[in-house]
């Protein structure tokens, strides 16, 4: 399938209208959600791979891309709660849910609690607990929420968006080994091996705190694998979740 040729539509959530890219089929169903500052055409090369059986949707997280941007507060429980009514509404309940970086963050929230997807699959995601407490530690709040602004103004101009989502960032919204092991859903973790952004030895952690998940490492990989490893990504998900068998 090719990017520049999945529908573009719309679904109003109590907060906004969210954008996504679609690709409707009769094969299995998978929605992607993009990392911080990020939109759908994060994933342009990686669906370039993929055959035209799945049935593909593309999120624009609200803020991002070409959803609606209000002035409000953001954080991973909005994006969670707006995806699980565009997931409704779109009649994707039983979809495979793949999150990078922010969006494995927000993935992995929604798969805590009442999940009907068919599995979780997480590359390179942030919102690990173990994650934060070194890096706030070694640079503090503040330098670490402006670097983290300053890298996604570069895909995402609304800074006020960026600046909320940085703010709302507290000990009581990252996850943890208590709250990770309420996923009973089959999930892969995917992880670049030279990821700089977070660092690959985190990907066993995630492993240990979401039991029976599986784990690969893309060699050479870094934090965005899904673009850089197309091809090596599109052979894992498609693995995991068992297309043409």
């Amino acid at each position: 399938m090719q990017y520049d040729e999945m529908e573009d539509a719309y679904v109003q959530t109590s907060s906004g209208r969210l954008h996504c890219k679609r690709h409707r089929a009769g094969g299995k169903k998978i929605v992607f959600l993009h990392g911080f500052g990020a939109s759908t055409m994060s994933f342009e090369r990686l669906v370039g791979e993929l055959p035209d059986g799945l049935d593909v949707c593309l999120i624009d997280l609200l803020g991002h891309g070409m959803s609606d941007a209000p002035h409000i507060e953001y954080s991973v429980a909005l994006h969670a709660k707006l995806v699980k009514e565009f997931i409704e509404e779109e009649g994707l309940q039983e979809s495979y849910l793949f999150g990078h970086s922010y969006g494995g963050w927000i993935a992995a929230s929604i798969a805590q609690g009442g999940f009907k997807g068919s599995g979780l699959i997480l590359e390179d995601a942030a919102g690990l607990k173990e994650i934060y407490e070194p890096i706030i530690k070694k640079h503090g709040v503040e330098k670490y929420k402006e670097s983290l602004i300053k890298e996604a103004l570069i895909y995402n101009p609304r800074e006020y968006v960026l600046r909320s989502t940085a703010d709302s960032v507290h000990e009581d919204s990252l996850l943890t080994a208590e709250s990770l092991s309420a996923i009973v859903k089959p999930t892969l973790i995917i992880w670049g091996s030279e990821d700089n952004m977070i660092d690959v030895k985190y990907a066993e952690i995630w492993g240990d705190h979401i039991k029976g998940s599986a784990l690969e490492i893309v060699q050479g990989a870094g934090h965005v694998a899904h673009y850089t490893h197309a091809n090596e990504v599109k052979d894992l998900l498609l693995k995991f979740i068992g297309y043409g068998t």
